[in-house]
C-alpha cells in the first residue's frame, strides 16, 4: 500500500499549567507578539478566555483553562511557521510569580492518501485480527474502523489515531505530551524537539499502515 501525505491539516504548540490567571496577562502586549506581519491581530479578551488570531496565516492563540494552545490550521509546511518562538513568547507574558508550568505538548494532524483506495476496508484487514468475527458478533457489516494507539516512550506520551476519511484518505492525528515539565524549553530546544516529533509521527505512520 503507497502511503502519500497528502495535506498538513492542523499542528499545535500545547502549554499546561498548574493555574493561569488570566488577569495577569497584558493583552496589549499580546497584540505585539508577532512583529513580522503589518497586519495587526485580533483580540477578544474575556474573563474565561484571550483568544488572538495572527494574519496572514490563521495562527491562532488561545489562553484559558489552565493552557496556551497556539494553533495553526492549514496546509503549511511544518516548521514554516516558528510556532516555538510565540509559545516562549506567550510564556514571559505570565509573570514569574504566578508561572506554574506542569507539561506541554505537541498536536498534529495530516490527511494520507493511498493510491489502492478501500481505506475503511484495508484498515479492518491491517488491524483487526478478525474482521469477520466481529461481524458476526454485531450482528452487521463492518464499514470503518478507526485504530488507535496509546503508549509511551523515554518518559513522553503519545497518542496516535488513524481515522478513515473515505475510500482513499485517512486522517492522522497525534498528540505527543511531556509531562511534569516545570518549565518550556528555550526556543531551539524546543523547535528541534517540535521537528523530530513530527518526522517520529510520519515514520511510525508509514510503518503502520506499509507492513
Amino acid at each position: 500500500m503507497d502511503v502519500e501525505i497528502q495535506t498538513v491539516l492542523s499542528q499545535n504548540i500545547t502549554i499546561v499549567f498548574d493555574s493561569l490567571d488570566l488577569t495577569s496577562i497584558d493583552s496589549g502586549q499580546l497584540k505585539r507578539l508577532r512583529s513580522d506581519v503589518a497586519q495587526p491581530p485580533v483580540v477578544m479578551d474575556t474573563p474565561e478566555m484571550i483568544v488572538s488570531i495572527f494574519p496572514p496565516e490563521p495562527l491562532i492563540i488561545q489562553m484559558g483553562e489552565r493552557r496556551i494552545r497556539l494553533t495553526l490550521q492549514g496546509d503549511y509546511d511544518v516548521g514554516s511557521i516558528p510556532l516555538w518562538d510565540f509559545a516562549n513568547k506567550c510564556v514571559k507574558l505570565i509573570p514569574k510569580s504566578r508561572l506554574k508550568i506542569v507539561s506541554f505538548g505537541f498536536n498534529f494532524d495530516v490527511s494520507i492518501i493511498f493510491s489502492d483506495g478501500a481505506v475503511p476496508t484495508f484498515l479492518a484487514r491491517r488491524f483487526l485480527c478478525n474482521p469477520a468475527q466481529i461481524e458476526q458478533t454485531l450482528k452487521g457489516d463492518l464499514k470503518s474502523f478507526s485504530p488507535r494507539f496509546r503508549y509511551a516512550s523515554d518518559g513522553t506520551l503519545y497518542d496516535l489515531i488513524l481515522e478513515p476519511l473515505n475510500n482513499q484518505h485517512i486522517k492522522a492525528h497525534v498528540n505527543v505530551h511531556f509531562e511534569n515539565q516545570s518549565r518550556l524549553p528555550s526556543a531551539a530546544k524546543l523547535r528541534a524537539s517540535y521537528l523530530q516529533e513530527f518526522r517520529r509521527f510520519m515514520d511510525g505512520v508509514s510503518q503502520l499502515l506499509e507492513a
